[in-house]
């Protein structure tokens, strides 16, 4: 690739996110029921006033009731009920909100009705108006609360069939004709939307054998259940290849043993809620929290073409992590945390031979490092005598449309001649008997933040503290690295601060939610405590480090 096709691949792909960042800012939370209620009971009576006029104040206010509030009000009560005895999944929101639809697009036939259409039949006009609300109905419940067709009909169908139900007592009899006017009229209007359906899904299904559906379901449930999880990780399997993955431990043992165990796995935290490899940190400290006290997972440098497809494939991080522990070997032979800064901000720290590496472009705003990038830094220090090497992306510094970072890009370039300077600074000097605190939040009840919350340990080494502070989530907003460090001076030598990448955060409407868009004050506040409780959690410890690969992991991309 020359440089001129480089920076083209950068400025697509800084396009692409900042699309996507955009369009799923347009997605919203439907508003509570109530508040639709009056809309519903109002624009109920207008259309009933409409059609008699104000001389006839109870023929207007019977039809206002019967023929249009009660199908949208009923359909609302039997639509969730029977969506979900039939394997769906539909909230009283989105049903109440679908409803009111109904009725503005019933709204529309009585409008045209009124000023065009004044001598038309009036039960075929309104069963036509009712029948045509179908094709919306079905293509929402399809998307929405359960993707077969048939499981979704019968909910579909309660808003016409209520609506044709108020015309017959409006407007008597119902004859046979009526009756198979609207049976085909539904229908006709439910074909549409079945093949509305299939077309916008066929490129998925065409390329890539994945229901589209199932995915787009899933990102708009508030609470995905497993069953849920399981089709779209099926679907993104599907898709996979396997490789071998790289993952790197820091393991800090005491008398009472492992203390700490920092896990560095190659692999993506995503794509988004609980899928795959989203939310890591939660699903390897459940795996190896027998084994250590603390489980601490940051960023290794990869971007989304190495998510896992599947949580079962994010087992086989932990059965790794477990062979490498068995024989660990331990030692107190712990290096300065050195740090140099040129257009890239690399942090290193020696232990033994090995060196862990810590990689920030802040405060430029960039996405995910690549795993390239990440294998030359491992490289380049070798030169310096180092055996081995782990590479964190601390991942801390995101504007919406921010790049990724790729091998032979000026940035990579910057940040692997960086490491270089800092790689030599920490092999100058030694130090022995570490020690080390360690402190937690949990969870936190603050958007963007996931369940890990935040995680600190502090190293002493020959009387200078390093603190190493991560916090759970989808990188972090421009400035805020900058903030929570200004306001730790006082009590450590050094700090840095990552993020985990998670996307559990990315569940939530909007792609763009790093950390520090929401809590911002609580957040410092809550860094600075759990960096003091660390320091006063210092004691010794020994050190082992260990890299290895993951032979056949599968990932998607």
């Amino acid at each position: 690739m020359n440089q001129k096709e480089g920076r083209n691949v950068s400025k697509s792909t800084q396009s692409v996110q900042l699309e996507v960042a955009d369009m799923t800012r347009k997605f919203f939370r439907a508003p509570n029921p109530l508040k639709i209620f009056l809309p519903v009971f109002i624009l109920s009576y207008i259309m009933g006033f409409m059609l008699v006029g104000l001389g006839d104040f109870n023929r207007a206010m019977y039809m206002g009731t019967v023929l249009f509030l009660f199908p949208t009000i009923a359909g609302v009560l039997v639509s969730k009920p029977l969506a979900e005895g039939l394997g769906g999944q539909l909230y009283i929101r989105r049903s109440m909100l679908l409803a009111f639809i109904d009725l503005c697009i019933v709204f529309m036939f009585v409008l045209v009705r009124v000023l065009f259409f004044r001598d038309a039949e009036s039960s075929s006009y309104f069963i036509f108006a009712f029948a045509s609300t179908s094709w919306l109905r079905h293509v929402v419940m399809v998307s929405t609360s359960n993707s077969s067709h048939l499981r979704s009909l019968p909910s579909t169908l309660v808003y016409p069939v209520l609506g044709i139900l108020a015309v017959s007592f409006v407007f008597p009899p119902l004859t046979l004709r009526l009756l198979l006017l609207g049976v085909v009229l539904i229908g006709i209007f439910v074909v549409f939307g079945m093949v509305f359906l299939e077309s916008a899904n066929a490129p998925l299904r065409k390329a890539l054998k994945i229901n589209g559906l199932d995915i787009l379901r899933y990102f708009l449930v508030t609470t995905p259940e497993r069953e849920e999880t399981a089709k779209v990780e099926s679907s993104f399997e599907s898709i996979s290849v396997p490789v071998n993955a790289h993952v790197g431990i820091v393991s800090f043992r005491t008398m009472d043993g492992v203390k700490l165990l920092m896990v560095v796995p190659a692999v993506h935290p995503g794509p988004f809620g609980i899928v795959g490899g989203s939310n890591l940190p939660s699903k390897l400290k459940m795996d190896l929290g027998q084994h250590a006290k603390t489980v601490f997972v940051p960023h290794g440098p990869c971007t989304h073409d190495l998510n896992p497809p599947t949580s079962l494939e994010c087992r086989k991080i932990s059965v790794k992590v477990k062979e490498m522990l068995d024989g660990m070997e331990y030692s107190s032979d712990v290096g300065a945390f050195a740090r140099s800064t040129n257009h890239a901000n690399v942090c290193v720290q020696s232990f033994g031979n090995s060196a862990l590496i810590l990689v920030s472009l802040s405060p430029n705003p960039t996405d995910d490092l690549d795993f390239s990038t990440g294998y030359a830094i491992r490289e380049a220090v070798k030169s310096y005598g180092f055996d081995d090497s782990v590479v964190i992306d601390s991942h801390n510094c995101l504007s919406p449309g921010s790049g990724l970072v790729y091998f032979g890009s000026q940035k990579s370039m910057d940040i692997i001649e960086t490491a270089k300077h800092s790689a030599k600074a920490a092999l100058a000097e030694k130090g022995k008997e570490p020690k080390l605190g360690v402190a937690e939040s949990g969870r936190l009840n603050i958007a963007s933040v996931g369940p890990m919350g935040i995680q600190v340990f502090v190293l002493e080494v020959n009387g200078q503290k390093t603190a190493y502070i991560l916090l759970d989530g989808n990188n972090m907003a421009t400035g805020f690295r900058e903030e929570i460090l200004d306001g730790l001076g006082d009590i450590v030598d050094e700090a840095e601060v990552m993020t985990t990448d998670n996307h559990i955060a990315n569940l939530s409407y909007g792609s763009y939610n790093p950390i520090g868009l929401h809590g911002r004050e609580a957040l410092t506040k809550m860094t600075r405590w759990l960096v003091k409780k660390a320091v006063d959690d210092l004691e010794a410890v020994e050190v082992g480090f260990k890299t290895d690969f993951i032979e056949n992991f599968k990932v998607f991309g």
